[in-house]
């Protein structure tokens, strides 16, 4: 469309040029929530199928036509957890680190926080994880109770030793008195869930550091979705500790899923979806992605148990979406919307939406008057 704009706009005269310009500026960048997938396939590490659990989050970021996978071998909750994942497609990943470890261990004496529903942003050109703990999982360390912490990777994505920054010190409010996850950093904003019933999204301010801070209170919350959880028959649900923060489409994205109760019993197949266009100030009614019951292919049978851990790629192609869930016999793994592999096969020519489409042809219209009007001017 650049190039097209852009030779029509040289023909024009520069003020209605100038007016184009301008409404184009003004029109939204998309007219509907993305469009994505039903048709899931399981994802595979060296190989094998990708498993996943509670508390084993996993994180897919694209970046130099790659994509990266940063996920959690076992139950202890620790940094040496970690692994980073490679994949030219988007469905066979192969490791290319050991454990994770820490440069200088941030936690010398006493027992340290469980670190875990790890969060993978880019701050400052840099990759950070921010990791999530518990109430009760703080050990001998309070500024970690319900709250969030960030670990600096470095430039490369592989690195699996880090700097640890600690406690985002700490983040007031919410469920035990602070936060129940991050989302991510983007944009300068620190997005997670929060809520004394944890069916809220905050968004504020981050300042990088060691420790890293937000402001002194992240209330009122920037998105209320207790409407979403009344009627869905849920009243007492919340939102899944681990949800997915992007900048994309209008301006900011966020992609989570449910649970049902305080036992944490997984709610639906579904992920659901919000943007900010204002910097994270105000929030779109959740809406959710998926239109179809999903599958996950030939020989793996339906998904049968529900999603959690949603990560949503805006790829030239389409969009991609990965999430936890089960397979036929029960085990969790991770899967990804059918999708992942065309990415990187060839994308199809991006096509208009319906709002840049109409914009395209009001802009033909308009510069074919004065074509008509036009008449040759006589000989000097």
């Amino acid at each position: 469309m650049a190039s097209i704009v852009s030779i029509a706009l040289g023909r024009a005269k520069r003020p209605f040029a100038a007016l184009l310009v301008a409404s184009l500026a003004l029109a939204p960048a998309h007219a509907a929530p993305p469009v994505v997938s039903s048709a899931f396939q399981p994802v595979l590490i060296d190989g094998s199928v990708a498993p996943a659990s509670s508390g084993e989050a996993f994180n897919v970021i694209v970046a130099g036509g790659v994509f990266h996978l940063w996920y959690r071998t076992g139950g202890t909750f620790t940094i040496s957890d970690l692994r980073h994942a490679t994949s030219t497609n988007g469905v066979d990943f192969t490791t290319d680190t050991g454990s994770f470890s820490f440069a200088t261990n941030p936690f010398t004496t006493g027992t340290p926080p469980f670190l875990y529903y790890d969060a993978v942003s880019v701050v400052g050109g840099t990759y950070r994880i921010i990791h999530w703990t518990g109430n009760g999982d703080e050990g001998t360390y309070p500024d970690y109770n319900s709250n969030s912490s960030v670990s600096d990777v470095g430039a490369t994505p592989s690195n699996s030793v880090l700097t640890h920054q600690g406690a985002i010190n700490p983040i007031p409010g919410g469920t035990q008195g602070q936060t129940i996850g991050t989302f991510g950093i983007e944009s300068g904003q620190w997005i997670g869930a929060c809520g004394a019933t944890a069916q809220q999204v905050c968004s504020v301010a981050y300042t990088d550091g060691s420790p890293p801070s937000v402001p002194a209170t992240i209330y009122p919350a920037a998105l209320d979705a207790s409407g979403l959880f009344t009627s869905l028959g849920i009243p007492t649900g919340y939102i899944n500790n681990h949800g997915d923060a992007r900048s994309a489409g209008v301006g900011l994205e966020i992609a989570f899923t449910l649970r049902a109760d305080p036992a944490g019993t997984r709610f639906d197949q579904q992920v659901y979806f919000s943007e900010s266009s204002n910097g994270g100030a105000s929030w779109s009614a959740p809406v959710g992605l998926l239109t179809g019951p999903p599958t996950l292919g030939p020989g793996f049978g339906n998904p049968g148990g529900n999603f959690a851990h949603p990560e949503l790629l805006r790829l030239p192609g389409g969009n991609v979406l990965y999430v936890s869930t089960q397979d036929a016999s029960g085990a969790f793994i991770i899967a990804v919307s059918g999708e992942a592999i065309a990415q990187v096969q060839g994308a199809p020519i991006p096509t208009l939406d319906p709002v840049g489409l109409a914009a395209l042809l009001a802009m033909l219209a308009l510069l074919a008057v004065p074509a008509l009007r036009r008449r040759r001017s006589p000989p000097r």
